[in-house]
């Protein structure tokens, strides 16, 4: 397998590449066609979504703690574990505001 062309990079506001509050486990693309976001969970707790396509920040969830992520066959809800055995469950239609 050949990567044809870098698509996008983003990355959390503030970052500065130092620390583990950057640090990233996992990753989910929402499976969705009409959803195209890129579900990221950060170490400090932060559970961010991304537009796949411009890249911009479509919503932000402190306090997730998420280590693992799972999204529903139609792209709609958002299943994350935390390390500490918490379960959330995220309702994404309409994810579009950033806190």
């Amino acid at each position: 397998m050949k990567a044809e062309a870098l698509v996008g990079s983003c990355s959390r506001e503030g970052a500065t590449g130092s620390g583990t509050d950057n640090v990233i486990n996992v990753l989910a693309f929402d499976p969705s066609p009409e959803i195209n976001v890129l579900m990221v969970p950060y170490v400090d707790g932060e559970l961010v979504v991304y537009d796949l396509w411009t890249t911009e920040l479509c919503c932000r969830i402190e306090d997730v703690f998420a280590y693992t992520l799972a999204c529903s066959p139609v792209g709609r809800t958002l299943g994350t574990g935390s390390s500490q055995g918490a379960i959330h469950i995220f309702d994404f239609a309409g994810a579009r505001v950033t806190n």
